[in-house]
């Protein structure tokens, strides 16, 4: 017994000594959800790891009771995922009591956050150990693979631009999974379907990818969305890997808003007439009294002038970006051009959501209403242009000036003009002046009145009332005059006149009436006496009324008081009180005449003087039958 006993002694010995000091029985294996597969080994994604262990046969030892630690590798071994805890539990059969899905008991490598990191080849070593440090005796592994077919489309726009400009955008496709991609299809809402280079033969590989440049215009106005979407098939597990992107353009559009306002100036030309309201001459007798009256009439025309539209041109740029205007033009309906006042000429650069800000005026021929345009003329990106217009319509109503709107009508009153040039003496004229504001384009008229008394007016006295307006506009005077012709009455046949009164009745001297010329021919002196005068005609009988211009020589007065005394007696007035005087007078007449003055002696000229006397006393009334009042 004893011999056998030290030779099995030996054999367990030995082998002790052949064997690890410890090795880890069992496998682990990876499967799907279903816990059922061995060694699936290839996989559509993370999730669908799950991790399984036991004996590698019926007849085989399977794992340690107890809890396992569980990490992810690349088959290089670097770290990918490891579990916080010992996260697996073998029962007491060798088995895994339950499948574990790797990417729920994992972290993050990367971030610690659950599951584990994308191998950059596909391809994974799962471990199980019964320690955190993974000692490779204490440890078994599996490896396998994960497609994690992915395909990334992605799209770049630029924010904004303006309407018509060209939009550049580059699409990219990538292949972001673990796996060749095939059958690889880009569709854009604006280049429609992109295909790959003939060299890439319609698949990506892992990590490979294409870009295309896409153009379109800039248009309409508003957000100019574009969408593009991507595929790509995992022959493998006949899966298709599909992504969208999309992205915005503002397109922005000039705004151009005018105004346009009419004007004219209207100037009042004002008209001033007055007229007598009397039919004819009025008559007034000595003492009495007639109302003169005059019609003032005040009336206004417009004359318009100076038509004109005038307003403001603005440009408005709404952009975050400058924008640049190369031409403004202003055309009126009928094609006119407008000349715009702006700061600065084109072409113009209008600030990021700022405004180009122009004004004009221009004159019209009239009153004609209209319509009025501005057009911006906008650089775009590709060397073209777009044009904005605005519009305003205008209308003539009341003018914007007016000129000489009112007018002061004053009236200072009448004069009178005897026809004997003594002025107004023997009137009197009772009024007050007058003052009348008018306005365009009523006007208006108004009478003007004074009361008018023969206070002393010889008889047969002619005279002319004179009344004048004045309007005032403020810069312009205008004046209207009008007449009346008035009248002292016939003398009385019976009463004598002064040789003033014939004087100024000879029908060419004043402008009274012809008296004289109807009461020639007279003689002054004896009829046919040598140096007897022979008065035949008026011009003759005013000369020596008027003292022939000299009043010094004695034989001139007599001449002209006697003359007028003869007129009067012609005429109706009585001759006795100068009956005698006129038989004298004559007598010496017939052979004395002006230029016999210096011979006379005194006595002959004081006679002279006294014969001329009486006749002026018997002219003026105070003697014989009194004068003509």
């Amino acid at each position: 017994m004893r011999p056998h006993i030290i030779r099995l002694l030996i054999v367990c010995l030995v082998a002790a000594v052949a064997a690890p000091v410890f090795a880890l029985s069992g496998a682990i294996f990876t499967t799907t959800s279903s816990c059922g597969a061995v060694d699936a080994n290839r996989y559509l994604w993370q999730e669908d790891v799950y991790l399984n262990g036991g004996p590698n046969n019926d007849h085989a030892f399977g794992l340690d009771p107890g809890s396992y630690w569980v990490k992810v590798t690349t088959p290089d071994g670097t770290l990918l995922g490891v579990s916080s805890s010992a996260a697996v539990t073998v029962g007491s059969d060798g088995r895994f009591v339950s499948c574990y899905q790797l990417s729920s008991i994992l972290n993050k490598a990367s971030n610690g956050q659950p599951g584990y990191d994308v191998s950059p080849n596909a391809e994974y070593k799962a471990w199980v150990s019964t320690t955190s440090a993974f000692v490779e005796s204490e440890s078994k592994t599996d490896n396998f693979r994960v497609d994690n077919p992915h395909i990334l489309v992605t799209r770049s726009c630029i924010s904004d631009a303006f309407l018509n400009d060209t939009l550049t955008s580059l699409v990219t496709v990538t292949n972001t999974g673990s796996t060749t991609l095939t059958n690889v299809q880009v569709s854009d809402s604006v280049g429609g379907a992109l295909t790959l280079p003939d060299s890439y033969g319609g698949a990506l590989a892992p990590g490979a990818s294409y870009t295309w440049t896409v153009t379109c215009s800039a248009s309409p106005s508003g957000s100019f969305d574009t969408t593009v979407t991507a595929s790509g098939s995992d022959d493998f597990f006949t899966y298709t890997a599909t992504n969208a992107a999309g992205c915005s353009t503002t397109v922005w559009s000039l705004s151009v808003t005018k105004t346009a306002s009419p004007s004219y100036t209207r100037d009042w030309h004002w008209s001033l007439s007055k007229t007598a309201n009397a039919g004819g001459v009025i008559t007034i007798a000595s003492g009495a009294q007639a109302v003169v009256s005059f019609t003032v009439t005040a009336s206004a025309a417009n004359v318009d002038s100076a038509w004109a539209v005038s307003g403001s041109v603005t440009v408005h740029n709404p952009a975050p970006m400058a924008a640049t205007v190369t031409a403004l033009d202003d055309v009126l309906a009928d094609s006119t051009v407008v000349s715009l006042q702006c700061p600065g000429s084109a072409p113009f650069t209008i600030a990021a959501n700022s405004d180009l800000a122009c004004t004009y005026s221009v004159s019209r021929s009239g009153p004609n209403n209209g319509s009025n345009t501005a057009t911006a003329t906008l650089s775009n990106n590709n060397g073209g242009s777009t044009q904005f217009s605005g519009s305003a319509s205008y209308a003539f109503g009341d003018p914007t000036t007016v000129l000489h709107a009112n007018a002061t009508v004053t009236d200072g009153g009448l004069s009178i003009a005897n026809a004997d040039n003594s002025g107004a003496a023997g009137w009197s004229i009772a009024q007050s002046p007058a003052l009348v504001q008018l306005s365009a384009p009523a006007g208006g008229a108004f009478t003007y009145a004074a009361t008018v008394t023969n206070v002393s007016v010889p008889c047969d006295t002619a005279a002319i009332s004179t009344n004048t307006a004045q309007l005032s506009d403020g810069d312009h005077t205008l004046s209207a005059s009008a007449t009346t012709p008035l009248y002292s009455g016939i003398c009385p046949s019976v009463c004598t006149l002064t040789i003033g009164y014939w004087k100024t009745h000879a029908g060419f001297t004043g402008r009274n009436a012809d008296r004289l010329t109807s009461e020639l021919p007279q003689w002054l002196g004896s009829v046919g006496g040598t140096k007897s005068v022979d008065v035949t005609t008026a011009p003759a009988a005013v000369t020596l009324l008027s003292m022939s211009g000299d009043a010094s020589n004695g034989v001139n007065k007599l001449y002209a008081q006697e003359l007028a005394a003869k007129l009067n007696i012609f005429r109706g007035s009585s001759p006795t009180a100068v009956a005698s005087t006129i038989a004298a007078a004559d007598a010496f007449l017939a052979s004395k005449d002006a230029s016999d003055w210096s011979a006379l002696s005194k006595t002959q000229k004081t006679q002279v003087t006294t014969w001329a006397s009486t006749f002026d006393q018997y002219n003026n009334g105070l003697i014989g039958p009194g004068h003509c009042n």
